[in-house]
């Protein structure tokens, strides 16, 4: 095996922040992302909402 062979093996092997976090669930990464930036949106509204109320 030349060091071609392992820099490829080992970049096949690094998995991403989102693939570790929800890779497992059957869902797109996109539908996920937007799932979890509307539940950040909703966490901020309320975060707002009970400041001023």
């Amino acid at each position: 095996m030349n060091e071609k062979e392992k820099l490829e093996g080992i970049k096949e092997k690094k998995k991403t922040v989102r693939d570790t976090l929800y890779g497992r669930i059957d869902v797109s990464l996109e539908t996920m992302d937007r799932v979890l930036i509307i539940l950040f949106v909703l966490l901020g509204f309320s975060l707002v909402i009970g400041i001023l109320v």
